[in-house]
Order: structure tokens, then C-alpha cells, then sequence
């Protein structure tokens, strides 16, 4: 799911501002993964458990509500317009 987010991070690019907000959520989201992978794995080795699952899940459903919402928004501006 976080190499997904990176994948449609440019697809809201430079469009409108709402659209570039809804972008970088994504890019974050991604980065936040990534470094909580490092940080896991650092921390606890290969006994990780569920414990970076638990944090990606968060981070994901952070990220799909939040942008769902953005998302439903842009195109309501786009039918309306």
C-alpha cells in the first residue's frame, strides 16, 4: 500500500492547491512507512511481530480517510465547474 501511495502521488501534481496538499499527504505517507520499516527493524530485529504492521495499518487508514475526503472534494469542485 505505501508503494502505492508513491505511484499516485503525481497523478494530483501541480494542479490546484487542494490537489498538490492531497499529493504530498501521500508522498509522507510513504516516507513515514519506509522510516518506520528502518525503525522497527533497528529496534527489534527480526522479532518484529506485528508491531510495523500495526504502524503501516495506522498510517494507511490515516491516509485513505483523509484523502478520501480531499479526494471527494476536488471532484465535486470538477463536476460542479
Amino acid at each position: 500500500m505505501g508503494i502505492s501511495f508513491l505511484f499516485i502521488a503525481p497523478v494530483f501534481i501541480n494542479k490546484s492547491p487542494l490537489e498538490t496538499i492531497i499529493s504530498w499527504i501521500y508522498i509522507i505517507a510513504f516516507i513515514l512507512i519506509v522510516l518506520s520499516f528502518i525503525v522497527v527493524t533497528v529496534k527489534y530485529g527480526v522479532v518484529r511481530q506485528d508491531r510495523f504492521e500495526v504502524i503501516v495499518l495506522s498510517i494507511d487508514w490515516l491516509v485513505l480517510i483523509t484523502n478520501g475526503i480531499l479526494t471527494s472534494i476536488v471532484f465535486k469542485r470538477a463536476i460542479r465547474g
